[in-house]
């Protein structure tokens, strides 16, 4: 198990700044944060206009209304069923980007459904959009950091989408006063997605074959190596692993040079065997190892 000594933690936003430096050098971290940011600011916004554009659009009454808001809701339960029975997840990536892209799409066709059945069930497909948006969206942030930084990285995920949703809707609803909601909606969801497309270039093709990074640190010297589809029922005997009885610590003199510094001492646990070392916290060193 991971140790963090009793000391309380580092400084909020010290910690903010050390996931900051952590997520713009890692090219699936940046291109997950920028797509969160561009659809919570041009288009997911739009969820806040559903009520106005079925009573002014589509001329229903407030039954259908809560209806029609409740379509996206019916989408994202039947997208999450189908995530949930799909065993094996490999190109999460794809999944995300996929959502998103779909999203922007339906979205600018349901502004301009001229039926509320039309309406209704392009909303229901965008809500399987979301679920897949979203699932893959916690998943890339997990799996692409290592177990020390996921806190933070879902921390800095969450400070992204709480800044976007706010002022898209505040910047799509002076638009919809001065032209029409329709026309705002457009115009912001088209902007949304040009800025995801521009996105799309060298960052993309990595982020399109993004399958889950492996980590090396739990394997261990001895370890029997198997099968998967037939897997060993017992280990090889004969290692034991070694007890270390001296130990020191290490910190980076800037906490934005952590990254660097846990690849480095990854590479000498490859070099030396005997070498062990595990993550802790100071308060007044920040992040380290114990080694």
């Amino acid at each position: 198990p991971l140790r963090v000594s009793s000391q309380p933690g580092e400084a909020v936003w010290r910690g903010l700044r050390t996931a900051i430096g952590f997520a713009l050098r890692s090219p699936f971290m940046r291109g997950l944060l920028y797509v969160t940011i561009v659809m919570n600011t041009l288009t997911f916004p739009v969820q806040q206009f559903i009520p106005a554009i079925g009573r002014d659009n589509l001329g229903v009454g407030v039954a259908l209304v809560g209806l029609l808001v409740a379509a996206e809701g019916i989408g994202q339960l039947a997208g999450a069923g189908l995530i949930a029975l799909a065993r094996d997840i490999r190109y999460h990536g794809r999944l995300f980007a996929l959502g998103s892209v779909s999203i922007c799409f339906i979205t600018i066709l349901f502004v301009w459904a001229p039926w509320y059945g039309l309406a209704f069930a392009l909303l229901a497909v965008g809500g399987v959009g979301q679920s897949g948006f979203g699932t893959m969206q916690s998943a890339i942030a997990l799996l692409a950091s290592p177990q020390e930084m996921r806190g933070r990285m879902m921390g800095l995920l969450s400070f992204c989408i709480g800044v976007g949703t706010p002022l898209g809707g505040l910047e799509m609803g002076a638009m919809a006063a001065l032209f029409t909601i329709q026309g705002a909606i457009t115009a912001n969801v088209a902007a949304g997605l040009i800025f995801q497309l521009h996105l799309y270039d060298d960052t993309l093709i990595a982020f399109l074959g993004f399958e889950g990074l492996r980590f090396t640190a739990p394997v261990k010297i001895g370890d029997t190596i198997t099968l998967a589809a037939a897997p060993s029922k017992e280990m090889l005997p004969g290692y034991k692993e070694a007890c270390p009885m001296v130990f020191s610590g290490l910190y980076p003199l800037d906490t934005s040079d952590y990254p660097k510094l846990k690849k480095s001492v990854g590479k000498l646990r490859l070099n030396d065997a005997a070498f062990t070392y595990q993550p802790e916290t100071s308060a007044a060193l920040g992040f380290g190892f114990r080694c």
